[in-house]
């Protein structure tokens, strides 16, 4: 068995420790840190604080680098002592010994950390208001902004006060054990909340490199990879937690017969050679930034890193938004479910949900709170650039759901307040449609692993995105409503809830099995 593999800080600098305050030291080459302003997390809008003032305010011992005009500004007390006061400024403020501060005005001010080599490192620090003599408060968020992946961020913590509130601590998962590489960016940005007037902030920030477990396995992905579907009692039990409107479980339903499992197995890795970070539910966003359903869950792809030799998921299906096709299409003759026969007319939620969605695969999918977005084949080539030159990423796609031909009964419903048990069917035209949705997605996903790889090869990466091809082999003959065993579950009900359960239309046991031979044949 291949023994665990750790990511180390280098000998040299081992015990490292970066501070944007230290750059003051030498203001005509603060590396690794840039001070600007700028607007959110697009870099191209940032230009460098360049106008360079010592005795700020009148009181010794204050620099600062600001805008020509005044402010933006990050300022330094080189003091080893408080300065509090207004000196020839207009209001009062505290700055602690060795303290540094930022103003934003109308754009942002911005403190950035440029990675100078392959280097884990995890993230402290405190925000704080430095002026509360008057003002509106200020909010701040941190990311990583990874080399050579266009205006694509990891978010990796945010906060605000109201003016004189309480200081924000920079804290969480995500700002522990971060894979950053040569080039990467990490970005401290606070923007004004509203009226910049003493938006005077106190920031103390410090980077330290750490060394951390190296995975040489990565499982990612939604639902599909999570293995959601499987009986309730094999989801590990920080992975669910009690679902009032359908009368299960919700959240990421990482189970313990997952297919994901199986290939850990094959490969002979222990628990912790690998990762299963996969989650129901999961978008293309949470790849990039912590799951906004399960805060738990930081961002996907922070777990790679450059001894992750394999990585395999499956993604789109939630951004495309099939749970909300599939609720508009199930139906019943008195129309017990909110849904109903002819879901696949134009006009209807789950026609326009399918075309919009499939739409969004090639034209961009929304990977920040700010909206930035980007392309199923982007995601892919994202995820290669971040793991092993000598790796695979693995995708793989979704199975058909439904037999061809006729109408589909996927479920029964008992009637809330009686005893009536009434039967949940999908019609003939709409088990059509919803088919070639699929078919057609599955046929996005191939193109975006052809464009993902000739993006790699243009930038002269040996590394190559696979398809896991297999799928439909695997589970063509086993659709619901055929003639053999259903790979699938249909729409699972608890007692009287009208609300489907998760694990509705997800592989069940017999199709985690057909996934991991799947993805089996593409390692």
């Amino acid at each position: 068995m291949t023994a665990a593999t750790s990511v180390a800080a280098p000998a040299s600098a081992a015990t490292q420790v970066w501070r944007p305050g230290d750059a003051f030291a030498t203001v005509t080459n603060t590396a690794p840190w840039t001070f600007a302003q700028g607007s959110g997390f697009d870099a191209t809008t940032y230009r460098p604080l360049t106008t360079y003032t010592t005795g700020n305010c009148g009181i010794a011992g204050l620099q600062a680098l600001s805008d020509p005009a005044g402010l933006p500004s990050a300022g330094y007390n080189s003091n080893n002592h408080v300065v509090a006061g207004a000196g020839t400024c207009s209001s009062p403020f505290s700055i602690p010994a060795h303290g540094l501060t930022v103003h934003p005005m109308a754009n942002d001010a911005i403190v950035m950390w440029t990675a100078p080599g392959d280097q884990p490192v995890s993230i402290t620090g405190l925000i704080s208001d430095a002026d509360k003599s008057c003002g509106n408060g200020i909010d701040w968020r941190l990311a990583l902004l990874p080399a050579g992946a266009g205006s694509a961020y990891w978010e990796l913590a945010r906060g605000g006060f109201d003016n004189g509130g309480t200081a924000s601590p920079i804290t969480g998962r995500s700002v522990t054990s971060i894979p950053a590489e040569k080039g990467d960016r990490i970005v401290l940005n606070v923007s004004s909340g509203g009226n910049p007037d003493c938006d005077l902030t106190n920031v103390a920030l410090t980077i330290t490199p750490v060394s951390v477990p190296g995975y040489a396995y990565v499982a990612m992905g939604d639902s599909y990879s999570s293995g959601e579907g499987s009986p309730e009692n094999t989801f590990f039990s920080d992975t669910k937690r009690p679902d009032q409107k359908s009368g299960g479980t919700t959240g990421c339903h990482r189970s313990s017969v997952g297919w994901p499992t199986t290939i850990a197995a094959a490969k002979r890795l222990s628990g912790a050679q690998w990762k299963f970070a996969a989650c129901s539910g999961a978008r293309a966003i949470d790849f990039y930034q912590t799951n906004g359903s399960n805060p738990a869950e930081r961002a996907q792809m922070l777990w790679l890193s450059r001894t992750t030799k394999l990585v395999t998921y499956t993604i789109g299906g939630n951004d495309v938004g099939f749970a909300d096709i599939l609720k508009d299409c199930v139906g019943d003759p008195i129309h017990y479910t909110p849904g109903g026969f002819g879901c696949s007319t134009p006009g209807r939620k789950g026609h326009d949900t399918a075309e919009a969605g499939l739409t969004k695969l090639t034209a961009g999918m929304r990977i920040s709170p700010t909206g930035t977005t980007r392309t199923l084949a982007d995601v892919y080539a994202d995820t290669a650039r971040r793991i092993s030159p000598t790796g695979k990423v693995i995708v793989a796609g979704y199975p058909r759901l439904f037999a061809l031909g006729g109408s589909c009964q996927v479920g029964v419903a008992q009637k809330l307040g009686g005893t009536a048990r009434i039967p949940l069917s999908v019609n003939a035209a709409d088990v059509a449609y919803l088919n070639n949705v699929l078919v057609r997605g599955n046929k996005i996903i191939a193109g975006a692993v052809s464009a993902a790889n000739a993006t790699l090869a243009r930038e002269g990466r040996k590394i190559r995105v696979v398809p896991a091809t297999k799928v439909a082999t695997e589970f063509n003959a086993h659709s619901l409503c055929g003639k053999n065993a259903e790979y699938l579950n249909g729409a699972v009900l608890n007692g009287t809830h009208t609300t489907p359960d998760q694990r509705s239309f997800h592989p069940n046991k017999y199709g985690q099995s057909a996934y991991a031979k799947a993805v089996k044949a593409a390692l």
